[in-house]
């Protein structure tokens, strides 16, 4: 039934989307697009620019940021001089302020990391290192910035540590002015080791993606780390997939459970295909899936991916670099149910030199669209690269449809639509028959709002006297605790 569902899902919701999508393009020398976020108005991306014309050296580099509004429309630049190579590698928003990470290189192979604070105009507020020059400096490696629910922001870095010669894992823990409250490191055995990706779970907790490199054997092995609020490692799993090269990790989370986006080969230097695989709780893995033949005469690769959720958590979003025979870094973006099912795949068309799309990013917007970042350049040598980001619609096109069709066959509840404006259908799966089925509905501050029951396990409900906006539901089966969701009325 589910895989029914899941195929046809004839049930279009109305949703209320702005009217437009868009491509914007940032033509500039040397561009290095590496992150974005949305802001009140529009998106900001963050990355380096070489500063000049001439002269091509990769430690002339400066951090930068480009503010664009919601309808694509560019606004405006900030750049941050110095005389060595800098780049940003990640940023976050947390409605007042941005944040970012930072490498900077000081010498050759000697780099430092920086927390940096910016206004919503990318004024720079505060721009503090991150760990010091005696413990961090060759291998330094930063990742990812996220701001947590307590408020408080996470920073991860790959540190060599000069007194032992071991590279560390660390996820800091900041205030919002950059001062470090915990140090969290880890490794494993005596590998060296590098952050690849750092979630905030469901829990307040976080979650860490991490590729160990046995300097003695060469042997690396990836892993995935949980983490509870305070920094304390719960769990560890060591990722094994069908194919022995796993490189390009990305992670995303739905109430504890952990999806991980990686591209594969069987051998070294070989095409790559998309896994994905998904892990409970406790670290179990519960499936392992893969994309693309890496096995026939001219094969498919995919690279760099990036994995979210959709804005209503009922689909996988999966973005990457597709090559095949003709082409190269093709842009790629897949939806997948919550089994990791592919059912839909979209070619994302690039303006340039065919071949030359980079995916670097992706995330889904608060209007319910998808948000791509691409890098795209010229062969010819001392050419432009360009910035591009292109806001889709929750379907992946790029004429914003006012329905769009969501998915969910990985859970026992299934709801269409959702959002919707009057009227939800609910579907419960793997309950006896004849059950009391009990739904309650609260507003955002637990006042009860709706509340009815019943005894078939397909029932529709209208909610067109509540009032718009968005909704938490408990499910009971025979008066015990079943299930728990979110409701969009719009």
């Amino acid at each position: 039934m589910k895989l029914i569902l899941g195929i046809l899902m004839c049930i279009l919701s109305e949703v209320s989307f702005a009217q437009y999508t868009f491509r914007y393009e940032y033509d500039s020398i040397r561009t290095l697009p590496t992150s974005f976020v949305e802001v009140e108005d529009g998106f900001v991306i963050a990355g380096a620019k070489h500063p000049n014309q001439g002269d091509y050296n990769i430690h002339l580099y400066n951090s930068h940021l480009i503010k664009i509004n919601n309808k694509g429309e560019y606004q405006w630049t900030k750049e941050l001089k110095d005389s060595l190579f800098n780049n940003i590698f990640d940023i976050d928003f947390d409605n007042n302020y941005l944040y970012a990470v930072e490498l900077a290189n000081i010498e050759i192979d000697r780099s430092k990391t920086y927390f940096l604070k910016f206004d919503t105009h990318g004024s720079l507020l505060n721009r503090k290192e991150i760990g010091s020059i005696s413990n961090t400096s060759r291998d330094n490696l930063p990742s990812d910035i996220i701001v947590r629910q307590d408020g408080n922001i996470l920073l991860s870095n790959s540190e060599f540590n000069f007194s032992n010669g071991n590279t560390e894992c660390v996820i800091y823990c900041l205030d919002k002015d950059g001062n470090i409250l915990t140090r969290t490191a880890f490794s494993q055995d005596t590998l060296s080791c590098i952050p690849y990706d750092l979630i905030k779970t469901t829990d307040n907790g976080f979650a860490v993606v991490m590729s160990a490199l046995n300097l003695n054997t060469l042997y690396e092995k990836v892993f995935l780390l949980k983490f509870d609020s305070i920094g304390n490692e719960m769990w560890r799993t060591q990722i094994n997939t069908s194919d022995p090269i796993q490189t390009d990790f990305s992670l995303c989370e739905l109430n504890n459970t952990l999806y991980c986006a990686m591209a594969t080969s069987y051998t070294n230097g070989g095409p790559a295909r998309l896994t994905i695989v998904k892990y409970d709780d406790n670290g179990n893995q519960l499936f392992e899936k893969n994309y693309a033949n890496n096995s026939s005469s001219e094969p498919e690769s995919f690279d760099f991916p990036r994995i979210s959720l959709n804005k209503d958590s009922t689909s996988l979003l999966i973005y990457g670099s597709f090559a095949g025979s003709q082409t190269v870094f093709n842009p790629r973006l897949l939806f997948a149910d919550l089994n990791g099912n592919i059912y839909n795949s979209i070619d994302v068309p690039y303006q340039h030199e065919l071949g030359n799309g980079w995916s670097i990013d992706l995330k889904p917007s608060d209007d319910g669209g998808i948000t791509l970042l691409n890098r795209n350049f010229s062969y010819i040598p001392q050419a432009s690269n360009y910035t591009e980001l292109l806001k889709l619609d929750c379907e992946g096109n790029f004429e914003w449809k006012d329905k769009c069709s969501f998915i969910n066959s990985d859970s026992d509840v299934i709801i269409f639509p959702n959002p919707s404006n009057n009227f939800f259908n609910f579907q419960l799966e793997n309950i006896a028959e004849n059950s009391n089925i009990e739904l309650i509905i609260y507003d955002n501050v637990g006042n009860l709002v709706f509340k009815t029951s019943s005894y078939s396990r397909c029932f529709t409900v209208d909610l067109t006297n509540i009032s718009i906006g968005v909704y938490q539901f408990k499910l009971r089966i025979n008066e015990i605790d079943y299930f728990t969701g979110k409701l969009v009325r719009n």
